[in-house]
């Protein structure tokens, strides 16, 4: 009985035991055929690696850094919990940091340029509280480095190391993108950069097997400057030829959107050519070469200028002359010298003071430039005495010819009232048949003293009086001269009243004793000439100078009878002097 009992344990401990066998071997069988190695995590990173290829607009840093700001978590069907037997982590798994993408991947389309961290692996990296360097890569970025953009939405792409991530059992859970400091909300492949140099760190957080998450980023420079948008062979610079040519092509791999507008301008008037190489003719002076580039979408607008000036002064034949009344003056007795400058360019035309076409003629005495008196051809110079004083006239056309003339002058010492030489005045009807009313007689002339005392000094020499307007001291002018049957004997030649009558001007009356403003002709009066030249300012302002020929003359229409042009009419010019 006893041993009959003994043996009915033995058979059922030894039942149990290859039951237990059994269950054993059907347990772990089941375990390999649900979880082949690897297969979930195949898995999982490929749904991982789907998420983030349908955004492709990240970027990392060589830096392990703080949790990233505004995170964007991953769906939860693609992070499914790893199965309770996926081995352990071995415990001496190093810390993660990035490295740039192999060679064979895109790197992006700007070119790089030197700059301070170039994201090579041997980096230490991050600000966290347990940051060590590392080999192992977390994800690429198609960031390069110290790279120069021309455009300020700047695109970029980040693709994760799969299979790092499978080894060490990590999944992504959020990415972050940072500018300057400045999170990025709802990232989606282009951030926007300021002029000069740029920060952008990208942050990815990823969770362990045993529920906590790492963080891990890297941050790169980028630099922003349009500048680098064409490729050219502009600058501000001179030349002296009007043939000019230069080189301005707009840059490849931009990326440019597809609406983006570009173009080069010449003046204020689009040019173009294919192959980016332009040819003009420049005008004289400064010409303008812009560049431009329109990118809405790329919030670029952008125009850089170049002014190209082109120096004609080279040219003899095509300068301007200059004619002044200091020719043949060395030496003057007077302090007070009526310049009067003719500036005529190559055309013909002539050059005031100051016009509007960027011409011009400019006076300077002793370093110190002169206005213009109440013409725009005559200078008032005040000589120092005892000196030899230097003249420089110059004078610029409208197509930017330009010439200059200097003169020596020495001012004898005098004071005013002191006489300072002679002149030779004259007073004519001419054109009323009646000749000289005084003929040419010289006179003394004083320093300080207008040619108004010169000439009534000698109207009351020769019996004439005479009526004015304004002053002696200033706005003179001569009205009439008075004499008892001083128009007696007036003949008009008959081809001077055909002008008249051509010119579409009205007669008048006359007196028998007396010659001024409006007598015979509506364009009458009394006009005066120095050395040739009508001046434009009253006679008040006029101060002969020794040896100079003062004629005051009687016009009847408007000075064009004795050799002006312009004046009211139907004609510029008679042609002749009566």
């Amino acid at each position: 009985m006893g041993n009959k009992n003994r043996r009915r344990a033995v058979n059922l401990l030894t039942t149990l035991i290859v039951l237990a066998a059994l269950f054993g071997f059907i347990y772990i069988a089941a375990g390999a055929q649900a979880a082949p190695p690897g297969e979930e995590y195949t898995d999982r990173a490929d749904s991982s690696f789907l998420l983030l290829d349908s955004d492709p607009s990240l970027s990392v840093s060589t830096e392990l850094l703080r949790q990233p700001p505004s995170p964007t978590p991953e769906p939860a069907d693609a992070t499914p919990e790893p199965p309770e037997d996926m081995p352990e982590p071995p415990e001496d798994m190093p810390e993660l940091v990035f490295t740039p993408p192999p060679a064979d991947r895109p790197s992006g389309a700007l070119t790089p340029s030197p700059s301070p961290g170039d994201g090579k692996s041997d980096e230490p990296g991050g600000n966290g509280d347990h940051t060590v360097p590392t080999d192992l890569v977390y994800f690429y970025t198609s960031i390069v480095n110290g790279s120069t953009s021309a455009v300020r939405g700047y695109s970029f792409t980040i693709q994760h190391n799969l299979e790092a991530l499978q080894q060490h059992a990590l999944t992504p859970i959020s990415t972050a993108v940072e500018v300057n400091g400045w999170g990025v909300p709802q990232f989606s492949g282009t951030v926007l950069l300021d002029n000069g140099a740029n920060t952008i760190t990208v942050s990815a957080q990823y969770s362990m097997r045993d529920g906590t998450t790492r963080t891990v980023s890297k941050s790169y420079t980028v630099y922003y400057d349009e500048s680098i948008l064409f490729e050219h062979n502009l600058a501000n610079m001179t030349v002296q030829s009007a043939d000019f040519s230069f080189i301005a092509r707009l840059r490849g791999d931009l990326g440019l959107s597809s609406a983006a507008r570009y173009g080069v301008m010449f003046n204020g008037v689009t040019i173009t050519n294919d192959s980016g190489e332009y040819f003009v003719t420049l005008q004289p002076r400064n010409n303008t070469i812009t560049l431009l580039v329109n990118d809405a979408k790329n919030d670029l607008n952008y125009q850089q200028s170049f002014v190209i000036v082109y120096d004609t002064s080279a040219l003899e034949t095509n300068r301007p002359t200059i004619v002044t009344n200091l020719d043949d003056i060395a030496t003057t007795n007077s302090r007070r010298f009526p310049l009067s400058v003719t500036a005529t360019s190559y055309l013909g035309e002539p050059i005031y003071a100051s016009g509007a076409d960027g011409s011009g003629v400019t006076v300077v005495l002793n370093g110190e430039p002169i206005s213009p008196a109440s013409s725009n051809t005559t200078y008032e110079l005040y000589f120092e005495p005892n000196l030899t004083n230097i003249v420089t006239i110059s004078a610029t056309d409208r197509e930017g010819y330009s010439a200059s003339r200097s003169y020596e002058i020495y001012c004898n010492s005098v004071e005013n009232g002191d006489p300072i030489g002679t002149a030779t005045v004259s007073v004519e009807a001419t054109t009323v048949g009646l000749g000289y009313l005084i003929p040419p007689t010289q006179v003394t002339i004083y320093e300080g003293v207008n040619a108004v005392y010169t000439l009534t000094e000698l109207l009351n020499q020769n019996g004439f009086q005479y009526n004015y307007g304004g002053d002696a001291a200033g706005s003179f002018y001569l009205a009439y001269i008075i004499r008892d049957g001083i128009t007696n004997g007036a003949s008009i030649p008959e081809d001077l009243a055909e002008k008249i009558e051509e010119d579409g001007l009205k007669w008048n009356n006359y007196s028998e004793n007396s010659l001024g403003q409006f007598d015979f002709c509506e364009g009458s009066g009394w006009m005066y000439q120095v050395d040739g030249v009508y001046p434009t300012h009253s006679l008040s302002e006029c101060f002969l100078l020794d040896g100079q020929v003062l004629r005051v003359r009687f016009t009847l229409a408007y000075g064009k009878d004795v050799g002006q042009n312009g004046g009211y009419g139907l004609i510029n010019s008679y042609g002749k002097e009566w």
